[in-house]
């Protein structure tokens, strides 16, 4: 049965594509900067976290470059977090969906995932930006960079299933993941 499975849910790529870019794209159309809040919302939490941990708090961890160390590990960090929550919502928001058309559910994660994922190739571009603004030089291991998220991206594929499935037996996950992960960062 796995095997039909997987061939129904490749026969509905284009439609997992589609709606991933067309969800990204509706995220910040009311706003005045639409979707260059993309680009400014991990701007903005890079600096937020900075001045209070860096700057106030001195908390750098013994890093040579603590800009550099918060900047790859958060946006790194909020990929996961945000396809993990998205994908905690995903079946229990298309309840009417799932009840009124035949398709595999694991779409709707899958989906969530694939728009964080899309939502992070600009935090991404941004982080090595940032990278070379602190002084690091590009380095041939950068190459290997969308392997890392290839991984990541599976990781978090996985994670988004697991917290669909607990959010349909359990509803109450939905809110405990955000603070989960807020305590994960914080740890």
């Amino acid at each position: 049965k796995l095997v039909p499975y997987l061939r129904e849910l490749w026969a509905r790529r284009s439609y997992i594509w589609h709606v991933s870019v067309n969800e990204l794209r509706s995220r910040q159309v009311t706003n005045v900067l639409g979707n260059l809040w993309h680009l400014l919302n991990p701007a903005l939490t890079i600096g937020v976290y900075f001045v209070i941990f860096g700057l106030l708090l001195k908390i750098t961890r013994g890093t040579d470059n603590f800009l550099l160390f918060l900047t790859t590990g958060l946006f790194v960090f909020q990929f996961t977090q945000k396809s993990t929550i998205d994908g905690s919502k995903a079946i229990i928001t298309n309840g009417g969906l799932i009840r009124g058309v035949r398709f595999p559910r694991a779409i709707l994660p899958i989906t969530s995932t694939v728009t964080e994922l899309l939502a992070s190739l600009s935090t991404f571009g941004l982080m090595f930006v940032i990278l070379i603004i602190g002084g690091e030089s590009p380095r041939w291991s950068w190459i290997l960079f969308p392997l890392v998220v290839a991984f990541q991206l599976s990781f978090n594929l996985g994670a988004a299933f697991v917290a669909a499935r607990m959010a349909t037996h359990f509803r109450d996950t939905t809110q405990i993941l955000p603070f989960f992960f807020r305590l994960l960062l914080y740890g």
